[in-house]
C-alpha cells in the first residue's frame, strides 16, 4: 500500500488560507484609499498584493510611489487603477510585433478541428466539412464524444443540425443516441455531452428558412403600413445608421443629472430635471440638430434621431408610427442574425420531425425527473411547439403538462422537493433522495444536519460524494464513503486521474487521517499507470508560484506527473524567478510530496522560465502554461508574449502553446488575447480557481494526442502535394 506522508491532524487548505489572507489584506487597502483620488479597483489591489508578497505596508508604500519593490516598475497610480490589474504597458510590448500568418497546408484533420474547436463556424462550413472531409470529421467528433473534450455549445448544435440535415443518424446517434453520451444515453449522473440546449439549437437553425420568410413577411406588412401614418418612405433606410449615433448621444449625456433619486419626497436630487423622467437625458444629448426639441417623450428623440438631420426638425412622429419603426429595426436585426446560418437548401421537414419524436421516447425517466426539478423549462416548451411533442411520447406522460405550469398532486415528489428548506430537509432527503446539486441549491451546506449529511452519504454516487467532499464532510462521512467504496469496489469511482488527485491533494492537507486516504492512493496510482496516449516530447509545463496561485501549483503538479509517465517532460514553476525541478514526480506519493514543498510566494514573471529554453535554443513540441494570465514583471524588457514571439521565430517555430487558465467561463484572460492578435495558435483549457474541475484535464491531453496524428497527415499531405 502507498505510505501516507504524515500531516498535522488540523491542517488547513493552504489555498484557502491565502485567500483569505489576500482577501484581509485587499479590504485593509480598500480604506486606506478610500479617500484618495484615484481608488484602484480590487483586481490591481490583489495584484499589487501578490507583488509585495501579502505584506500590505509595502503596498502602499509601492502604490503611493514610495520604496517599491526592487523587481517592480513604478507605476504611476492613475494609470495602475484603469490597466484591470495588468501593466499599463503590457499591451504596448507586444503590440508592434508582426502576427504570424496562417499554415499553408492545412490537414483535413485540422479542418475538422477548426469548426469544432474555434469560435466562429457556420452551419454551411459544417455541412461541407461533413460532406467533403466526412472521416475526418467523424473521427474528431468521436474522439471529443468518448473523451469528453471541450466544445462550445454553438459549434455542438451546428455539428448536430448538420448531420440531420444530412439523414446521417448514425453520426446523429453518436452524438445524442441510446449508447452516447448525449441527451438519449443512459442517466450516469454526469452532464450530457450533447443534451437538451443543443438539440434545440439545431433545430432552431433548421427552421431558420421558415422563421425568415416570417420576418420578411411581417416586415413587408409593417412597411406597407407607414405611409399611412405619415412617413416619408424615402427616410426609411436612414434608420439604423443615425440610431447608432443617437445611441452613442444618449449614453455620453448620461451622468448629467447625478445624485437625483426617484422624484419623490425630499429625494428629488440635483439634476436638470430633479428626479423626473430619471432614464431620459437633456435633449441637447440627443437632438443637437433641432434645439428647441422637447423631451417630454424619450422616444420621439430617439425617432427623430433616426431620420436624416435636415427632417429631424420638422417631423414629429405618431406613437403608432413609433412602435412601427421598433419594429422594423427589430426585424431587420433580427434577420441580419438568421442569415448568418441561414443555408436555403435545409428546413425541419415533418418527416425529419416524426424521426425526433420517436428517438425523444429514449430519454430516460430519472433525466426527465431532473429537467423538471432543476432546470427552466422554458427550452423544452419551445421544443414541444417546433416538433409537436406530445406528453404521450415521452417515459413521464406528466411531464410535458408540468413543462406548460400545469401543477402536480401535493403529495409527488416534485411537488414536496419544491418545498425544500433547512427546516424539512432531513425529512424530504430520507423519503425521495434528491440529487445534491438541487439540494444545494435550496439549503446551504452549513445549515444540513450531521444526520443529513449521512444520508446523502448512502445514495449519492461515489464520485458526488468526492466532488463535493469539502461541503458534505462531517463526524462519520468519511466512514461511511469507505464503507461504500469497500463494498462496491474502488472501480465504482469514475473520476479520472486528475481530478482525484486534486481531491487526494485536498484530504491530505486538511483531513490526512481519513479513512477515505488509503482506499484512494492505490486507485489513483493505477489510473495513473493505464494512461496511454502518444504525446510528442519534448513537453514543458510551466506551473505559477507567484503569491496566491497555490491552485496553479497543484494544477501543475498534476499535469506534470501525467505527462512524466507517457514521454520526455520538464516542470517549471515560476514566480519573479524560474524553478526548474530536478525530479519529475512519477507516482502519486512523489507528487503529494511535491504539493506540500513548493511554496507560492513573490510576483509573476513567466518569461523567466521560458528565457531558459530560448538562450539554450532548445526546442520544445509544446509549452504548457498553468497561470491566472496575469504577470507582473518583465524578462530582459519582454513579458511572456513579445519572448514567446521571439522564441517562436528562432527558436521553436512548430511550437504548440497550451493555455491552463484560472479564469470565469466567459472571460478572455489577457495572455490569450496577445496570442490571438500575433497568431500563435493555442488551446485553452479554464478552471475555476476555487474548485478546478480536472476532469477537463483528460481532454486538453486528448487534444495534445490529435495532435500527432495531425501532423503525419500533414507531412502526408506536403508529400502528395510535392
Amino acid at each position: 500500500m502507498a505510505e501516507v506522508i504524515a500531516m498535522p491532524a488540523n491542517a488547513a487548505d493552504p489555498a484557502d488560507e491565502a485567500r483569505e489572507r489576500l482577501e484581509k489584506g485587499v479590504r485593509e487597502l480598500q480604506r486606506y484609499f478610500r479617500q484618495g483620488t484615484h481608488v484602484p479597483d480590487r483586481d490591481t489591489l490583489a495584484m499589487v498584493l501578490g507583488m509585495c508578497d501579502n505584506q500590505v505596508e509595502a503596498a502602499k508604500r509601492f502604490l503611493e510611489g514610495a520604496d517599491e519593490p526592487a523587481a517592480a516598475p513604478a507605476y504611476d497610480l492613475a494609470q495602475l487603477a484603469k490597466s484591470n490589474g495588468m501593466p499599463p504597458d503590457y499591451a504596448a510590448n507586444y503590440n508592434h510585433l508582426p502576427a504570424f500568418p496562417r499554415a499553408e497546408f492545412v490537414s483535413d484533420l485540422t479542418r475538422a478541428r477548426e469548426l469544432l474547436f474555434t469560435e466562429g463556424s457556420t452551419l454551411q462550413q459544417h455541412l461541407d466539412a461533413q460532406n467533403q472531409v466526412s472521416g475526418a470529421y467523424t473521427k474528431v467528433l468521436r474522439a471529443a464524444l468518448i473523451n469528453r473534450i471541450e466544445m462550445s455549445y454553438g459549434n455542438k448544435a451546428r455539428a448536430l443540425a448538420a448531420a440531420l440535415a444530412r439523414r446521417d443518424f448514425p453520426l446523429v446517434n453518436d452524438m445524442i443516441g441510446p449508447a452516447s453520451t448525449g441527451l438519449l444515453g443512459p442517466d450516469n449522473g454526469q452532464a450530457d455531452v450533447f443534451g437538451l440546449p443543443e438539440l434545440l439549437k439545431a433545430v432552431r437553425l433548421l427552421d431558420t428558412g421558415r422563421e425568415v420568410r416570417q420576418c420578411l413577411s411581417k416586415l413587408a406588412a409593417t412597411q406597407d403600413a407607414l405611409p399611412g401614418m405619415g412617413m416619408n418612405m424615402d427616410l426609411l433606410d436612414t434608420i439604423t445608421a443615425p440610431q447608432q449615433e443617437a445611441t452613442a448621444r444618449r449614453v455620453q449625456g448620461r451622468g448629467r443629472g447625478r445624485g437625483r433619486g426617484r422624484g419623490r419626497g425630499r429625494g428629488r436630487g440635483r439634476g436638470l430635471y430633479r428626479g423626473r423622467h430619471r432614464h431620459h437625458v437633456p435633449v441637447e444629448a440627443v437632438a443637437h440638430e433641432n434645439p428647441e426639441a422637447t423631451n417630454q417623450d424619450g422616444d420621439q428623440a430617439d425617432a427623430s434621431a433616426e431620420l436624416s438631420s435636415s427632417a429631424a426638425a420638422s417631423f414629429k412622429p405618431t406613437a403608432a408610427l413609433r412602435r412601427a419603426l421598433r419594429q422594423i429595426r427589430a426585424l431587420r436585426e433580427r434577420v441580419k442574425e438568421l442569415q448568418k446560418d441561414f443555408v436555403p437548401d435545409i428546413s425541419l421537414s415533418g418527416a425529419l420531425c416524426r424521426r425526433l419524436r420517436a428517438m425523444l421516447k429514449s430519454v430516460a425517466a430519472s433525466k426527465l425527473e431532473y429537467f423538471a426539478l432543476q432546470l427552466p423549462t422554458k427550452p423544452w416548451q419551445e421544443l414541444c411547439d417546433l416538433i409537436h411533442l406530445s406528453p404521450r411520447q415521452l417515459q413521464l406522460p406528466w411531464f410535458i403538462p408540468r413543462v406548460f405550469g400545469e401543477p402536480l398532486p401535493d403529495e409527488h415528489m416534485l411537488a414536496q422537493c419544491a418545498q425544500l428548506c433547512a427546516s424539512n430537509a432531513e425529512a424530504i432527503i430520507r423519503q425521495h433522495r434528491p440529487p445534491y446539486s438541487f439540494v444545494r441549491t435550496r439549503v446551504r451546506h452549513f445549515e444540513l444536519s450531521q444526520a443529513t449529511k449521512l444520508q446523502l452519504a448512502e445514495y449519492l454516487p461515489l464520485d458526488q460524494c468526492l466532488w463535493w467532499y469539502h461541503e458534505l464532510r462531517c463526524q462519520g462521512f468519511d466512514a461511511a464513503v469507505a464503507s461504500r467504496v469497500q463494498t462496491l469496489g474502488a472501480d465504482c469511482i469514475t473520476l479520472n486521474y486528475g481530478k482525484l488527485m486534486e481531491r487526494l491533494l485536498f484530504l491530505q492537507t486538511t483531513h490526512p487521517d481519513s479513512e477515505l486516504l488509503p482506499l484512494l492512493l492505490p486507485l489513483a496510482e493505477q489510473k495513473l499507470h493505464a494512461l496511454r496516449l502518444p504525446l510528442q516530447p519534448p513537453i514543458a509545463v510551466l506551473g505559477d508560484a507567484s503569491s496566491s496561485m497555490d491552485v496553479a501549483i497543484r494544477v501543475s503538479i498534476i499535469m506534470a506527473s501525467v505527462v512524466a509517465s507517457l514521454c520526455e517532460a520538464d516542470l517549471v514553476f515560476f514566480n519573479t524567478e524560474a524553478k526548474p525541478v530536478a525530479s519529475l514526480p512519477r507516482s502519486v506519493p512523489e507528487v503529494l510530496k511535491l504539493a506540500t514543498t513548493v511554496r507560492a510566494e513573490h510576483q509573476t514573471a513567466p518569461a523567466t522560465a521560458l528565457r531558459t529554453y530560448y538562450e539554450q535554443q532548445r526546442q520544445l513540441r509544446y509549452l504548457v502554461v498553468v497561470s491566472d494570465e496575469r504577470e507582473n514583471v518583465k524578462v530582459d524588457d519582454m513579458y511572456f508574449p513579445a519572448l514567446l514571439h521571439k522564441y517562436k521565430t528562432e527558436v521553436a517555430p512548430n511550437v504548440r502553446v497550451v493555455l491552463v487558465s484560472f479564469l470565469q467561463p466567459n472571460e478572455r484572460g489577457p495572455m490569450a488575447q496577445a496570442l490571438e492578435q500575433l497568431g500563435i495558435p493555442f488551446r485553452h483549457l479554464k478552471l475555476d480557481g476555487n474548485l478546478p474541475d480536472l476532469k477537463k484535464l483528460d481532454s486538453i491531453l486528448d487534444v495534445m494526442a490529435l495532435d500527432a496524428e495531425e501532423d503525419e497527415q500533414l507531412l502526408a499531405d506536403k508529400q502528395r502535394s510535392t
